[in-house]
């Protein structure tokens, strides 16, 4: 597991041993390639009537969601103000270290570990057509994920961006 700067400032995400790419590349590489929404649209069709929507439309609507929350990365950047990271958990009500975090936009959304209030550590992300993330496989297998990185975060000792600096510093060496 490496983790790595992305193409927004405060912004990390990890980059899983074997992949070619970074979690917050990857998912927005897979959100806008057709033929990838197809196969997962087609496979989850029964979740789509929640949402009335045909696998054509859930494949437009995908592609749409996706430009905007990249740009509501941005310009949470641009802002200065991450508020577009959540508790994981809704009943979350008080500070957490390292807690887990979602963005979401619609049905996308974005895992992170907070580092602190300007900085995330992107994990995963998924597309949400169920009320809880442990009734599909794809999902349940983010919050493993999440988990995996927090307790990798805290089993080498970072707790904030200083700690994770330092961590980063030392990994290139």
């Amino acid at each position: 597991m490496k983790i790595v700067t992305t193409f927004v400032p405060n912004l990390y995400a990890v980059q899983y041993d074997g992949q070619e790419y970074d979690e917050l590349e990857r998912l927005f590489d897979i959100w806008k390639d057709i033929e990838y929404l197809n196969d997962f649209f087609v496979t989850h069709q029964a979740d789509l009537h929640y949402f009335n929507s045909s696998v054509e439309v859930a494949i437009r609507r995908t592609r749409h969601e996706r430009k905007q929350l990249r740009d509501l990365l941005l310009n949470a950047h641009n802002q200065g103000k991450y508020d577009i990271f959540i508790p994981l958990f809704n009943s979350e009500y008080r500070a957490i270290s390292l807690s887990k975090q979602k963005a979401k936009k619609h049905w996308l959304r974005l895992y992170a570990v907070k580092i602190d209030e300007e900085h995330f550590l992107i994990t995963g992300g998924a597309i949400k057509l169920t009320a809880n993330m442990q009734e599909r496989p794809h999902s349940q297998l983010e919050l493993e994920k999440l988990t995996q990185c927090r307790d990798f975060l805290i089993t080498n000792d970072v707790f904030d961006i200083n700690s994770l600096e330092d961590f980063l510093e030392a990994s290139q060496d």
